[in-house]
């Protein structure tokens, strides 16, 4: 069964989608798929998707999308937090499905070195190995894929770029500090306040999470509205 023609609104399109073998990723790439959008299904291992008890394979993954949805779909291994395997990623799509016009990255979590959940996972007790990895999986992942990606979107003057935040970057938490302090650096790369100026006019940058504190996404055309209030103007002081 296959999508709607009349909700193929990304039809020709290619999307690449990180970490897109079970949970969130999957429902992006599906969504993207139901969409018309090509998509480029992304995955650290071939079996990641069994490992968490969502599915059997990536490959698997990919071939069910393509069928539900009449689009075009791969599979495609790396490890976003090495460069080369980025531009072997990257290469793939495109030589594949065609140039990347749209990035959801997904990829990352609160994993630990070896797999699982940091434990310890507080600020003080957790080990270097596992700061490392969350802060490589989630922070460095973020900068060197949207590098890879958004160099041949600006060439093209075209292209979406959507990363994931959350709630803990803006709240602190005594379990899972380490990913909060990645989440926090990613909301700050990601947010058109810091990358706008080389990506204004060429193409979009969107930072997707519910937090408490600022608005859903941001568009890298044109600056935000502004509130009509003056942050430097001085308080008004009444006369006694």
């Amino acid at each position: 069964m296959t999508s709607s023609d009349g909700a193929r609104t990304l039809k020709d399109k290619v999307a690449l989608v990180t970490g897109a073998g079970r949970g969130l990723g999957r429902a992006f790439a599906e969504k993207l798929a139901a969409m018309g959008a090509d998509v480029a299904i992304h995955g650290m291992r071939e079996n990641g998707p069994a490992e968490y008890g969502e599915g059997s394979t990536l490959t698997a993954v990919a071939e069910d999308i393509a069928k539900a949805h009449g689009v075009r779909t791969i599979r495609v291994l790396g490890d976003l937090t090495q460069g080369a395997d980025i531009a072997r990623v990257v290469e793939t799509t495109t030589r594949e499905l065609g140039p990347v016009e749209i990035l959801v990255h997904n990829a990352g979590g609160d994993i630990a070195a070896k797999g699982g959940k940091p434990d310890p996972n507080d600020a003080i007790g957790i080990k270097e190995e596992d700061v490392r990895a969350v802060l490589d999986r989630n922070l460095l992942s973020t900068i060197l894929t949207c590098q890879a990606v958004a160099q041949e979107m600006m060439k093209r003057r075209q292209g979406r770029i959507v990363t994931i935040g959350s709630v803990a970057a803006f709240k602190g938490r005594t379990n899972g500090s380490i990913y909060a302090v990645a989440k926090a650096g990613m909301t700050q790369h990601a947010l058109p306040r810091r990358s706008a100026a080389l990506l204004r006019h060429q193409c979009e940058l969107h930072r997707a999470g519910r937090h408490p504190y600022r608005p859903l996404h941001g568009h890298a055309r044109g600056r935000p509205k502004s509130s009509g209030r003056n942050r430097h103007a001085r308080p008004h002081r009444h006369r006694r």
